[in-house]
């Protein structure tokens, strides 16, 4: 498979992507059961019908749905007609680069810390309204025409592209279903985003599991099952890594970096830090200077 290789970029010098555009037409299932073993692959279904299949579920697809198969997962589509897919690959790590501004999301919680950490296989479909879904399209089309024949600023438009494909799944995209919204997965993703935003409230068990209308043991039990760790310990390492981007990237103290991440001790902050990353924020922070 051939990618575009995203060179001189500060950052992003090895990662991939890639879009192309595939029509399946099958009257009668057929074997071609595959997996991805170091990439994503985000489905786009342009227009046709047909049926994704994964160990976990199988489900029928229609124009405007989109779905994101994590790194392992096998699956399939055993029945189509017509059906017109846009397949956008990419590395494990392309999107973490800008995991701070995303991942306020519930969309890319779920897309990356969800579905991605569970990999359970049971892929979660999204889907776009009309006017949301032609732009997608839109920028799928142009990505694909930059691929096909690269000049002198292909790379930064696909670039912009993989961007604004992303924010705009992000922003837009919801669960084809009403009743999927009380599902845990999604509950819990909103959760996600909502304690990126607000690191400096207090959390508990009690009010997170509240927010996903769950019981304390239903609500931790959830957790792990998606997130691979306890609650406290997901919160804990949110933080940190929140205090690691100011650290490099502003002059705050190290005392106001601890609040905002909603640490009430600094000395305490400090110890966890170092806990985690084997360097106290003074140290970390000379280090990345």
């Amino acid at each position: 498979m051939r990618y575009l290789i995203l060179n001189n970029i500060s950052g992003l010098s090895d990662f991939q992507f890639v879009v192309k555009n595939f029509v399946h037409e099958r009257s009668e299932k057929f074997s071609d059961v595959h997996a991805h073993r170091d990439f994503f692959e985000l489905v786009v279904v342009k227009s046709g019908s047909g049926t994704h299949w994964t160990e976990k579920k199988s489900e029928n697809l229609s124009a405007g749905d989109i779905f994101l198969i994590p790194p392992g997962v096998e699956h399939n589509y055993p029945i189509a007609k017509s059906l017109s897919i846009y397949n956008v690959l990419f590395s494990d790590g392309f999107f973490q680069q800008f995991r701070d501004d995303l991942s306020a999301f519930a969309n890319y919680q779920l897309y990356f810390n969800l579905s991605s950490t569970a990999n359970s296989g049971a892929v979660e479909i999204m889907h776009l309204d009309r006017n949301s879904f032609a732009e997608l399209i839109k920028l799928l089309e142009e990505t694909v025409a930059e691929q096909k024949t690269p000049g002198p600023g292909s790379q930064t438009a696909v670039l912009c592209n993989a961007l604004k494909i992303m924010l705009l799944l992000c922003r837009h995209a919801k669960s084809r279903t009403s009743d999927e919204l009380s599902g845990a997965v999604f509950s819990i993703s909103r959760l996600l985003a909502e304690m990126e935003n607000t690191l400096d409230e207090k959390w508990n068990l009690e009010k997170m599991a509240k927010k996903c209308c769950l019981s304390v043991s239903s609500f931790r039990q959830q957790f792990k099952h998606f997130t691979r760790v306890s609650p406290a310990a997901w919160l804990l390492e949110a933080r940190i890594r929140k205090a690691q981007t100011l650290l490099k990237s502003s002059d705050l103290s190290v005392s106001e970096i601890s609040a905002i991440c909603g640490f009430s001790d600094s000395n305490y902050f400090a110890r966890q830090y170092k806990k985690h990353l084997s360097l106290s924020p003074r140290e970390y922070r000379k280090e990345s200077f």
